[in-house]
């Protein structure tokens, strides 16, 4: 079957990278649940992969984290998802790229992440559980901001997104509130106790005074 067969078919799907949030993934799934891998994460729980992605050259998965990643992918009998076709994977998918672009119009998946979450909105999940998608250490905003984007437009199709709290993802820095111009304080994680002004401003340029610059006067 072709994945793309199963647009409104399924109740969630779990996408699982290798960022430190990947062990709040539960180890037992509700039916009509897919989980899908990035890389080498089929290593780190063995058997709950159901649709392996490795958008770049694998060679580069093979040098830095799986050696046999080979015979390893072909072992686990699942679907892999490449940007291109490896004779020496048996059960190689090319993304379904044509398919998403006409449907959403927008040229934005700068990482693999973007575009597994993509593919989750073509096929319209109720829900979408991130793990391990954490960008915490060494962050590129680029590949970041892509996954946000995706993260909005599943959330704007009417698709529950679960991040964990411990995530990077949809959160602002440490230094910064949420809601601009308001200070949040938290009770416990994701709860809301009170939201107050950051600061009480004069309205305008009221509460301003213009001083000229050292020399202006000579112009």
């Amino acid at each position: 079957m072709s994945i793309l067969e199963l647009r409104g078919k399924l109740d969630q799907i779990w996408i699982r990278a290798k960022g430190p949030t990947w062990y709040l993934c539960p180890e037992e799934k509700p039916p009509d649940t897919e989980v899908w891998g990035l890389n080498s994460s089929y290593k780190d729980r063995e058997g709950q992969m159901d649709r392996m992605f490795i958008i770049h050259d694998i060679r580069e998965t093979m040098f830095h984290e799986a050696h046999n990643l080979v015979p390893e992918l072909n072992a686990l009998g699942i679907p892999i998802y490449t940007a291109g076709p490896y004779k020496v994977l048996d059960n190689c998918h090319e993304l379904p790229i044509a398919a998403i672009l006409e449907r959403f119009g927008r040229m934005y998946m700068v990482n693999a992440i973007a575009w597994m979450v993509a593919m989750a909105c073509y096929l319209e999940p109720k829900e979408l559980h991130l793990y391990g998608v954490d960008y915490a250490f060494g962050v590129d905003l680029d590949e970041k901001g892509s996954t946000e984007y995706w993260i909005g437009r599943a959330e704007g199709m009417g698709i529950k997104v679960v991040i964990p709290y411990a995530s990077h993802i949809c959160k602002e820095p440490w230094s910064k509130s949420p809601l601009y111009g308001y200070v949040v304080q938290r009770s416990q994680p994701d709860g809301l106790t009170t939201i107050i002004p950051s600061k009480m401003r004069p309205k305008c340029a009221s509460g301003y005074e213009l001083i000229p610059k050292r020399g202006t006067e000579e112009l």
